[in-house]
């Protein structure tokens, strides 16, 4: 759990001597999520040991479970504020620079695996597998794409990051991309219902024609050999299912939910549709392990419910409210919110921190030192 922060060994103390400078809006809506975890936290272990007598499951303790969840969420909220702090101390044009070097280094390894190494639909840029480099590249991107204020450049980076998504061939990338397109469209033309209708029609032709064969070729190829797409939606709906019954969050007791309610939903699959692969589900409802939702947004709202979902709602009313004119980084938030219900928390948590400290960097830097950004 700890590798997944960013510079964790030397945050608590950057936040221990610097914490008034670490101090933002996102901090505090955090403290009062982890206040509430730690409330319906007492609350479902006590329900589920007095009315349930469980005390654990898969050999593992719901108290146990709890506090790691706790540590994970404690962990998550200094690397935010530290990292936020770090940002602060570096000048727009070094960020702009580190931006490029990463881009230019994902852009090399990239040639090296697709003309060296002869990856054919299997590039990973060092990643464990191609969906998370697609997302990797496509957070990369945007942001490098943003701090670049040059038509040349932008426009070079944009037709080497489009080659890049089409031979990495991340599915859940390219329906993140064309989603969050259409989504700000959406958004900031509805006055003009002619211009939004034609310029969302735009977004999913253009991605038709360059994306539409190779996504639905890979969705057969999962269908036909791999569990992801039956495990995924599996995951989901139990997930979901789960959350309608227990609103609040089940905290470090979800598995034992989860394994009930997701036994029943697999019979249900079954009974649908017998001929799909159910090998990777069985494993996980019998060992306990993965056993999560392959979404970190269902996974937050399995653990803490509607409080999850008013932090996240929370935190996003407030990027977007601040960077509503910066249609990059606007289009970059909905990118990584839309991937919420794609990429697991594993997944996500690294990427959330690097993003929402960045965000947060930008919004510090057009309240206080305008015209900077160049």
């Amino acid at each position: 759990m700890i590798g997944e922060y960013y510079l964790l060994p030397i945050s608590f103390l950057i936040y221990f001597f610097k914490k008034k400078e670490c101090s933002n809006k996102i901090s505090k809506i955090y403290k009062n999520y982890i206040v509430y975890f730690i409330i319906t936290s007492i609350f479902m272990n006590t329900v589920f040991y007095i009315f349930l007598n469980k005390i654990e499951i898969y050999g593992e303790l719901f108290l146990v479970k709890s506090i790691h969840l706790f540590l994970h969420l404690v962990f998550q909220f200094i690397s935010i504020n530290t990292l936020f702090y770090i940002f602060k101390q570096v000048k727009f044009k070094n960020i702009k620079l580190i931006l490029n070097i990463n881009f230019i280094f994902l852009t090399c390894y990239f040639i090296y695996e697709r003309y060296f190494l002869k990856e054919i639909g299997r590039i990973k840029l060092l990643t464990p597998e191609p969906s998370i480099a697609g997302y990797l590249i496509s957070i990369v991107f945007l942001m490098t794409f943003y701090v670049n204020r040059k038509i040349i450049v932008r426009f070079l980076i944009t037709f080497i990051y489009l080659v890049m998504l089409y031979n990495i061939g991340s599915k859940g990338s390219v329906l993140c991309l064309m989603i969050s397109f259409i989504i700000y469209m959406s958004i900031n033309f509805k006055k003009n219902k002619k211009l939004m209708i034609f310029l969302c029609f735009s977004t999913i032709l253009f991605f038709k024609l360059f994306f539409y064969q190779k996504i639905i070729n890979l969705f057969i190829i999962d269908l036909e050999r791999y569990t992801s797409l039956v495990t995924r939606s599996w995951s989901i709906i139990t997930a979901i299912i789960v959350t309608l019954l227990f609103p609040f969050g089940n905290s470090g007791g979800y598995l034992f939910a989860y394994s009930f309610f997701g036994e029943i939903i697999k019979k249900f699959y079954i009974y649908l549709f017998p001929k799909l692969n159910y090998s990777e589900i069985d494993f996980m409802l019998k060992t306990g392990i993965y056993l999560a939702p392959k979404a970190g947004i269902f996974f937050g709202i399995l653990v803490s419910g509607t409080g999850y979902i008013y932090m996240l709602v929370s935190i996003l009313k407030y990027l977007y409210k601040n960077l509503k004119n910066e249609k990059i980084l606007c289009i970059l938030l909905i990118c990584y919110f839309i991937s919420n219900f794609i990429y697991i928390s594993d997944i996500q948590t690294p990427i959330q921190i690097l993003i929402y400290s960045f965000l947060l960097y930008i919004i510090t830097i057009l309240e206080n030192e305008k015209g900077i950004i160049k």
